[in-house]
């Protein structure tokens, strides 16, 4: 089987998507190893990808702003690629599967993986009317995959409300952590990045993520110095120098093996997001054995529920939860069903999912 996979997102691969993107290719190929993949990526990338995956650069018009780039590249040049090697099957691992009625009419099995429906309820994401077009036509298009694939169950439950699909169309496939997060630290990394970063081991509150609005960064630092712990919290991800101040250390963003390190240092991890389509990170702190502290949100209780404290998002309960952790019986309790948790999820399982759908 040809297999082509849309690999825009191999541009940033510290995203969740990139992510999620980069152990697609790394695990699908090689349990698929009968199928060709051919990967479009609208500039050169470098990563070691099995010998069926193909790296083909099909770049974006050379005009117009960002958006339209973007949308051109996704609905008019990937399908024609597409359409010219013979794919009989393409993978959309975000909703930008083609629109037309020509791509329907060529009967190429389509598979879009929607991870949450945030943009399209969330209206703090639209930016202008071109962005409500875009969020509206790939909503719309969802309804026409094939196969839509998601990372939830909590997630498959609203696709079936917010984009009117019949939830027998809808599959889940768990996402897991990358492999730098199951293995044991090298601790001259450990030394580097506390020493840069003035931290101690287990002296210090670590957050990561992203700083948009929905990911309550902003009320986390507020409720963080309210309670007075006696620890720095740690943020990890994008420079963010508007939260910097007496006890909140910044880093921007990091390699993986660097935040491996800060996960098994840190006295806790924090993540206190209003919505999410699954959370990578407190998987990933689970994987470093870490006891965390999280929203009280439907996907949370889904996939987390006896693994960490859930908490309301409410002045307050922060400083509870935190005075609550120091407490050994509870932090050995959470350490444990952490532990135990993190073995629910599995790269070749989910990947096995897709394999399947591919060729059902």
């Amino acid at each position: 089987m040809r297999i082509g996979i849309n690999g825009r997102f191999l541009l940033h691969p510290n995203t969740g998507i990139g992510q999620y993107t980069l152990n697609l290719l790394k695990i699908l190929p090689k349990i698929d190893s009968e199928s060709e993949y051919t990967v479009c990526v609208p500039q050169k990338v470098k990563f070691d990808f099995p010998k069926n995956v193909k790296i083909e650069v099909v770049p974006e018009m050379a005009f117009g702003s960002a958006g339209m780039k973007k949308t051109h590249w996704e609905q008019i040049k990937v399908p024609a690629f597409f359409e010219k090697m013979e794919v009989d099957a393409a993978i959309f691992p975000y909703p930008c599967n083609p629109w037309s009625f020509s791509w329907l009419e060529k009967g190429i099995k389509t598979l879009v993986v929607v991870h949450d429906v945030i943009p399209w309820t969330d209206r703090r994401y639209l930016h202008g009317v071109m962005s409500g077009l875009y969020h509206w036509q790939t909503k719309k298009a969802v309804k026409s995959a094939d196969k839509i694939l998601t990372v939830s169950e909590t997630s498959k439950k609203m696709i079936a409300k917010v984009c009117g699909v019949s939830k027998k169309k809808i599959f889940v496939a768990y996402n897991d952590v990358a492999d730098t997060y199951k293995k044991n630290l090298v601790t001259e990394k450990s030394d580097k990045i506390l020493k840069k970063l003035k931290l101690s081991i287990g002296k210090y509150v670590l957050y990561v993520g992203g700083f948009d609005v929905r990911k309550n960064v902003k009320f986390l630092v507020s409720e963080y110095k309210a309670s007075g712990f006696d620890m720095p919290l740690c943020l990890v991800g994008g420079k963010q120098t508007s939260f910097e101040g007496e006890n909140i250390v910044s880093t921007g963003v990091l390699d993986q093996e660097t935040l491996a390190a800060l996960y098994t240092h840190c006295f806790c991890f924090v993540n206190l997001s209003e919505s999410e389509g699954f959370n990578v990170p407190i998987l990933e702190a689970e994987n470093r054995g870490i006891p965390a502290i999280i929203s009280d949100i439907e996907v949370h209780k889904e996939l987390y529920k006896d693994a960490a404290l859930l908490i309301n998002l409410k002045p307050g309960k922060l400083a509870e939860a935190l005075k609550k952790m120091k407490g050994i019986r509870v932090r050995n309790k959470l350490i444990t069903e952490a532990l135990k948790n993190k073995e629910k999820y599995n790269w070749i399982t989910s990947v096995e999912i897709i394999k399947n759908l591919l060729n059902s």
